[in-house]
């Protein structure tokens, strides 16, 4: 299931962005070397033609992006910002006195 924060007009399945998406590729942990290991790219038949030899992964550009992101900074997935995110507005509205 793809996150919350944040779905992409690309591919059907995983949403993969091949035009400057604002998420990268580069900054995501299953990015190494030019590709993707993230399982559901990988079996996404929209991304068959970008699959490498090695069947576990697709070739990528830095600048490309999926629903499937997940930040390089400790596996913080955009579910987790998404819930973060919703606990400050929450703080927010609490400390206005709009609760």
């Amino acid at each position: 299931m793809p996150p919350i924060l944040g779905t992409w007009p690309g591919t059907k399945e995983t949403g993969l962005v091949t035009d400057n998406a604002v998420r990268r590729c580069d900054n995501c942990d299953f990015y190494k070397l030019g590709n993707c290991y993230e399982k559901h790219l990988v079996a996404d038949p929209e991304n068959k033609k970008l699959l490498n030899d090695d069947g576990k992964s697709i070739r990528v550009k830095p600048n490309w992006c999926s629903n499937f992101f997940e930040i390089k900074s400790g596996g913080l997935t955009w579910d987790d910002l998404s819930f973060i995110q919703r606990s400050w507005q929450r703080l927010v509205e609490v400390f206005r006195g709009s609760v």
